[in-house]
Formats: C-alpha cells, structure tokens, sequence
C-alpha cells in the first residue's frame, strides 16, 4: 500500500480561460519543507499512551453513531492541493485514481474577488514562519507537550497567518457577553505574592477530565465571554480586537465541549488545537458554526510510523476479522489514538482533522449517520454528516476501478459510521504546510459550499465531496497475516 505521495512541482502555467478576476487563482504559496525533531536522549516513556476515558468509549462504542469502519482514500492530499493550486488540478486530474471532479477554492460561493485588509499582515507572518523554521536548529523534544510546542511553531503559525490571506477578521464583529463592558481592567494579583498557580491543575486528569481550576469562575463580574488582558492596564475592547484574529487555531477549553453543561457530566477529548471560526461561544445544536477542524500530535517514540502504517494496512489490532474496527483492542498505539480522535470529534463537533508524530502527517475525515444525536434535526435524509439541512447527492462517478490495494474492498461510508483516512505524508515534505492550509479553508469553506446552486437549483457540496469522494474511497479490511 501506498504511504506517502511523492513530492512533484505544482507551479505548472495555470490556464487562462479558467482563471477568473479572483486573487484567489494566484495565491502565493510557500515551497519551504518542515524541519524535522531532534529526540532527546531523556524522554518520556515510549508506554506513555493516552488512554480512552470512560466518556470517550462511550461514544466509540455507540451503536448507530459509533466508530465502525475504516476507509482509505488515496486522493486526500491531491484533493488538498488542487484546492489552493490549478496547476495541481491540471497535474492530477487523470491520475487513476481520481473519479470526481477538483474544487477550488476561487469557486466556492462567495468567495471574495479581492483580498482582505489583513491579507499584508498574514502574508508577513506566513512566509516569516516558514524563513525563520529554515534557518533554525531543529527543535528538541522530549515528551509531548514539546511535540506540541513544534506543531504549534511550525504548522499552525503558519496557517494562522495564511487564513488572515483569505478571510474577513471576524473577531472585529465580537461583542462578547458584556455589553457594558467598554473597557477591561487587566487582572492583577491583590495578594502582593508572586504564586504561580497556572500549571496546577490545568491539565486533564487520568480519567481524561478537565480541571474545574478556572472554567467555574468564568462567570465572575459579569464578563464570561468578554476580553481580558493580564498586562495589568485598561485596554479597549477596540484595542484588543485590532490584534485579534479570527478564524484561526487555538487551545480548546471545557466550554468548546458539546455536553459541557450537563449536571455530573465529566469531559473528556480535548484536541491539540482546533480551528475557530469566530470568537462566538458554542452552538450545542450546530458546533460547527463555530469549531470546525482539529489536530492531535503525538511523539514519535511512543506512536511510532510503523503504528500509523498498521492502521492503513488494517492490522488485527486495529481491524477485526469481521472487518470492523476492533473496539476490544486496548493496547496497540495505534487503536488507542483513533478512540482519542472520534472522541474528540464526538465532544467537539468537527468531522475532520489531522494527526502527526512528526515524522508522518495524516488527515481523517469522520463519517456518521444523519441522526447522530449532536446534529440539527432534519425532514430528510442526508448521505453525509454534515449536511443535515440539504439532501446532496454527489456527483456522477467517471466510472469505479478496481481498487489496487488488495485488503480494501468498495466503501458504502454513508451507511455506516467510521473514520475516512488519507495516505501518510512525509513532515519533511514541502507541501504539506500547503496542504494543510487548504485543508483548513476547506473546513471553513463548508457552510458557504453547502449553498451552492446551480441554474437556480439547489447543489450543495459537502466536505466529504470536496475531500474525499465516496467513489474514490475503499473500506480497509483486516490484513493477510
């Protein structure tokens, strides 16, 4: 099976009777490689494993929306690519393996023919992301907070920045929970000491639950969802906004999780980060309004390459011999991390994000059925999870070939529910901080996709049809020991 995508130029002529007056066609983008980690000598244990909490099987093992099946889809990173890249389209649209057609990004329904204020600031910050990454030593890590850290320096700046290339800030529409509150004194410490208190109890506990050390208190003064500083002067709220930026990726807390509020109820699944699309609090009834994409790092010494192979390949640790996920497995690294995402997917609302041990990236794509309980109740039916206002039914297959991987056999990912999974790339490949920005404007891209007409019709695309198609997806079956 095939693991990584080979590296090939995408920066072929683009053609001009397809490029509309959209400077989204030109977008310029980066060619830089990631700098790979150095592994300290002392290190966490390579057993240091995330373990599911009771919340997280829970959901894995749900009967109509729990993690059934596994798909693979050899066109994920094409798909990303052609996205951002028509000299990528042009370069791939005859590869075998693609069956439906590319989207770009230039095409998605409203989409803006001119670039936003913030396009100069994030165009700095992209490209000084990826200069500075070049020229520095590599990054040292020697558990997974640092894993993180690397991650966050490397990847998500970069995003960061590239998303003020394309978007309208919409953190300068915020009007937080306080109207009164004009300006926001910074929080000082009365008691005079210098106790730092911030490490203690902010991480979640064995059972994979969240601390209450600050979430309670949120509701002190009046100012739940209102800005604050710690700088210990008045700032106003137009101050603050100047230097706030949205969508972008940030930490998650215990107010991104779906059922936060129920009595007794202890959270579980946190993602690394998560992409937000606005500083607007949690829509219980539609999370992705608000939360639309996730990313999970893990150490490479711990969830190892061979482990993320295993669960392309279909390993029995991960596939059961009837071909569903194995559910009972409780050991292998790479069962333990696929529990994590769905329930971190499940928790926070997105169906689709990417994980790394910095060496191989992969993206994952959940699929559930329509009447998953966290989705907007709908008259009709729908062959995605995310489309749970407008019934769409995807575009006709160039025609389905038989697959060439020999352990996985024709998907039907609307019937069932389960992860779609891409190849593994390289975190030395230069395209994937590329990638994985088209991958988070795809995410964000979703709702304005999802009103797409045609001649006045209705012909809404979903992100499982701009990702990964379900002709092009093959279910993975257990492997031939």
């Amino acid at each position: 099976m095939p693991v990584a995508l080979q590296v090939v130029p995408v920066d072929e002529p683009l053609p001009v009777e397809d490029v509309q007056e959209c400077y989204l066609y030109s977008l310029p983008l980066p060619s830089l490689p990631c700098t790979p980690f150095l592994v300290a000598p002392i290190r966490t244990e390579p057993d240091s494993l995330t373990r599911p909490a009771p919340a997280t099987l829970e959901f894995v093992n749900h009967d109509t929306t729990g993690l059934k099946k596994l798909w693979y889809c050899p066109t994920v990173w094409k798909r990303l690519l052609a996205y951002v890249s028509l000299g990528a389209s042009l370069k791939y649209r005859d590869d075998d393996a693609v069956k439906e057609d590319f989207h770009h990004l230039a095409q998605c329904p409203g989409a803006p023919a001119h670039p936003p204020l913030s396009y100069e600031t994030g165009y700095r910050q992209m490209f000084a992301v990826e200069a500075a990454h070049h020229k520095r030593p590599q990054p040292t890590v020697c558990n997974i907070e640092g894993v993180q850290d690397a991650v966050h320096s490397q990847i998500i700046d970069f995003i960061n920045g590239g998303l003020q290339m394309r978007y309208e800030n919409l953190g300068l529409k915020y009007e937080g929970g306080n109207a009164e509150a004009a300006a926001i004194e910074g929080i000082e410490n009365d008691d005079g000491n210098d106790n730092d208190n911030d490490n203690v109890n902010n991480n979640e506990n064995e059972n994979g639950s969240d601390s209450d050390s600050d979430d309670d208190n949120d509701n002190n003064n009046n100012k739940e969802y209102a800005y604050m500083t710690t700088a210990g002067k008045e700032v106003t709220v137009a101050e603050i906004k100047a230097n706030t930026f949205y969508p972008a990726w940030l930490r998650t807390c215990r107010k991104n999780h779906i059922n936060h509020g129920r009595e007794g109820n202890r959270t579980a699944g946190f993602s690394d980060k998560m992409l937000f699309v606005s500083p607007d609090a949690l829509d219980n009834k539609d999370p992705k309004r608000t939360q639309v994409a996730l990313h999970e790092a893990k150490p490479s010494w711990v969830y190892s390459t061979k482990y993320y192979r295993h669960i392309l390949r279909g390993n029995g640790a991960i596939i059961d011999d009837d071909n569903n996920f194995n559910t009972l497995n409780k050991l292998h690294p790479g069962n333990l991390l696929l529990k994590q995402l769905w329930g971190q997917c499940s928790d926070l609302g997105p169906d689709v994000g990417f994980t790394t041990n910095g060496d191989v990236v992969m993206v994952f794509v959940r699929v559930v059925p329509p009447v998953a309980p966290q989705l907007v109740e709908t008259t009709s039916k729908s062959d995605d999870p995310a489309d749970s206002k407008i019934r769409h039914q995807p575009p006709r297959s160039k025609g389905v070939k038989t697959s060439k991987v020999e352990t996985h056999s024709p998907a039907l990912p609307e019937t069932e529910s389960g992860f779609i999974l891409s190849p593994l790339m390289k975190w030395i490949d230069p395209r994937l901080r590329v990638c994985l920005l088209a991958l988070s404007f795809m995410a964000l891209d979703e709702a304005s996709w999802m009103t797409k007409q045609v001649n006045g019709n209705p012909s809404p695309i979903t992100l499982r049809n701009l990702l990964c198609p379900e002709s092009e997806c093959t279910q993975i079956e257990q492997e031939d020991v």
